[in-house]
């Protein structure tokens, strides 16, 4: 079975435009269908001014963003500011990251992210909330994962039962896929890197704990301040469980052995 990208970049190149009233809903943002453990990014942008709803707007007021929400499976990531026009995953020429509250100038729009971690089976719908005013949904489909085949960024582990999958995020806007190091892991552990494959970043192990606890464990270990998010899929019983480190943030050890209890 071919396998969908790990990082899907949904780009909205106008800017949402909000009048000095809240904007209508704007028509949905659909990621798609997503495999279960899958992490997809999306990427948006909104302003102040005038325009008509779902035309993309005239950002020619400023305004203030106090915050921006969404509830989990999707996370509001990477905010950075910059012009209005610009594409809303081009982080050249923009400032980042940018903490909330900002003010939103004339001709400026503020860029963000949002990831879905796809942790559950079924249909996914919720709405993105800016000032707490819900102003756009998003959806997603997230369908069962099949048996883990190895590739270059997805690590199986316990003879192929678990799928582990990285996304990596900078402080200058730069993410992607985690590859694997190739050629050093074994039935119950493997090596991510994010930048460089000799620059390895991570190491992580699924272990059988079955006849200790009646768990699977999982075990990290990164030596990074990158964000991170890390998802580990039991295939065979569709649980996932997923690990975040902050932007910035040393990034600290884990050692999960409440993981999975879904043995044998």
């Amino acid at each position: 079975m071919k396998r969908t990208s790990l990082l899907v970049c949904l780009v909205a190149v106008l800017a949402l435009a909000l009048p000095a009233a809240p904007a209508a809903a704007q028509p949905p943002v659909d990621f798609g269908i997503a495999e279960l453990g899958e992490i997809k990014t999306a990427c948006f942008s909104i302003c102040f001014g005038t325009g008509e709803s779902g035309s993309g707007g005239v950002c020619n007021d400023t305004g203030t963003i106090d915050s921006v929400t969404i509830d989990p499976p999707f996370f509001v990531r990477a905010l950075r500011l910059g012009g209005a026009n610009s594409n809303a995953c081009d982080t050249a020429g923009v400032t980042m990251p940018v903490d909330l509250p900002t003010t939103v100038g004339a001709g400026q729009a503020l860029f963000f992210d949002v990831d879905l971690v796809a942790g559950s089976i079924g249909v996914i719908e919720d709405r993105i909330e800016f000032n707490g005013t819900p102003i756009r949904d998003v959806e997603a489909t997230v369908i069962p994962a099949p048996t883990c085949t190895p590739g270059t960024d997805l690590l199986c582990l316990q003879d192929d039962r678990f799928t582990v999958r990285g996304l990596w995020r900078n402080r200058f806007g730069g993410r992607g896929k985690a590859p694997i190091v190739q050629g050093v892991q074994s039935d119950d552990s493997g090596l991510f890197y994010f930048f460089n494959a000799n620059n390895w970043e991570m190491l992580l192990k699924v272990l059988d704990g079955c006849g200790v606890d009646g768990r699977y464990w999982v075990f990290l270990a990164a030596t990074t301040n990158v964000e991170y998010t890390i998802t580990v899929t039991d295939t065979q019983a569709d649980q996932v469980r997923s690990y975040f480190n902050p932007l910035d943030n040393p990034a600290q050890p884990v050692q999960d052995t409440n993981a999975f209890a879904t043995c044998p």
